[in-house]
């Protein structure tokens, strides 16, 4: 054990060694705690200028990374389509050239239409929607396609113009394994013999009114234990069924194998005992989950290097204080005003008699908020509306090909 002295003596030594931050002489007393305190200060300068270092390198990587030139980005159009039903909101969105269209509403019956296969993208993918859980998928199959396109489109840039004895052979390999990954993850092994991938460059989301219902249904189901939320026919005939527990999932699919097993007496047996359309109320808690949940969707795919067309229905709502009614999509109020917020164009979309022909319908874009109708333009290049638009002439007014 230390003698009183020998601590004396080591309380003095150590406030020697910190002589230069000493201004004043101080109590015996206080002296260990002032060491300590006079300790931090001559630490903390040092872990400053390490930070700051460390912060300009990360910075400096960060800009290297993701800084570009105002005049090279390549900008995508990202709008939020809204009306009544049947005023053609899918229609339009159909307008747009190498589309992907993720239909939650099952109305692509339009696009059919013969009288509009001169505007309507005959050629675009569309995928019919059954549940909440299928936009996962889908946004990992966009952000994955977006990354292998951009990487074919640089590579056929560096070498174009050139003929294929001046492109290196292993540019030439890089190449076709790029397209063959873009061919087998929309068409999984179907051999492409030569043929093109599909480059997509525009996702459509029709509608987000209809989506937002479905994003509830897979919160309430989550809540009350899990119920089937996909109902649906295999290739071999078999049921489809989506859980969160996968051992509960495969006890759920045995059961319904097991009913279709029983069931093979003859073609006009049938399954029974799997619907459910029990409804269960949702609580102001299950409102917020949904509205976050609906943020982080409607983010991730306005994000995607792609235009990205939202479609929702409308609807009017009171302003307590004025008791004016305003119109604005229809979603909760605050995912209306965030989705309003995430994206560059908002239009109002409606339909109004021809001046000249009483015969004749117009259909007006709106993309300026007059006569309490939700609407904006952040390009400024598309007036106070566009009558009759297609995703063309949009985008043509846009980018200034158009006037």
């Amino acid at each position: 054990m230390c003698s009183g002295g020998n601590v004396a003596r080591q309380i003095q030594d150590a406030a020697q060694l910190l002589h230069p931050y000493v201004k004043q002489p101080i109590a015996a007393e206080r002296r260990t705690e002032y060491m300590a305190q006079e300790f931090t200060k001559v630490k903390q300068p040092i872990a400053a200028e390490r930070r700051t270092e460390y912060m300009a390198q990360e910075f400096t990587k960060l800009l290297q990374k993701k800084a570009v030139a105002v005049e090279d980005i390549e900008y995508y159009i990202k709008i939020l389509i809204y009306a009544a039903s049947g005023i053609g909101k899918t229609v339009l969105a159909g307008t747009a050239p190498d589309l992907f269209i993720i239909s939650d509403e099952n109305g692509l019956l339009s696009l059919k239409n013969p009288d509009l296969k001169d505007i309507v993208n005959q050629k675009a993918k569309s995928f019919p929607l059954d549940n909440f859980i299928e936009m996962n998928i889908l946004y990992e199959f966009l952000y994955n396609h977006c990354l292998l396109r951009d990487r074919l489109t640089k590579l056929q840039k560096q070498y174009a113009g050139k003929t294929k004895k001046e492109v290196p052979k292993d540019a030439v390999a890089r190449l076709e394994k790029i397209k063959d990954a873009l061919w087998s993850m929309e068409y999984d092994n179907e051999p492409r013999n030569g043929q093109e991938p599909k480059l997509y460059y525009c996702v459509a989301i029709d509608s987000l009114t209809e989506l937002q219902k479905r994003s509830m249904d897979r919160i309430i189901d989550i809540k009350h234990g899990g119920t089937w939320n996909q109902i649906g026919d295999t290739d071999d005939g078999g049921m489809i069924c989506v859980d969160e527990d996968e051992e509960k999932q495969a006890d759920l699919e045995a059961a319904v194998q097991a009913a279709l097993d029983a069931a093979q007496v003859d073609d006009t047996d049938m399954v029974t005992g799997f619907a459910d359309f029990e409804v269960k109320a949702a609580t102001l808690p299950d409102y917020g989950s949904n509205t976050n949940q609906m943020r982080k969707v409607v983010r991730a795919f306005r994000d995607l290097p792609m235009n990205v067309i939202f479609t929702a229905l409308e609807k009017e709502v009171k302003d307590d204080l004025t008791g004016e009614m305003y119109t604005r999509p229809a979603l909760t109020d605050k995912l209306s005003e965030d989705v309003c917020s995430y994206v560059d164009i908002v239009g109002y979309y409606y339909v109004r008699q021809n001046k000249d022909d009483d015969t004749k319908l117009d259909r007006i874009l709106q993309v300026q908020p007059f006569k309490n109708k939700t609407a904006k333009d952040r390009s400024g290049r598309l007036g106070n509306g566009i009558m009759n638009p297609t995703f063309k002439r949009i985008m043509g007014l846009i980018t200034g090909q158009e006037s």
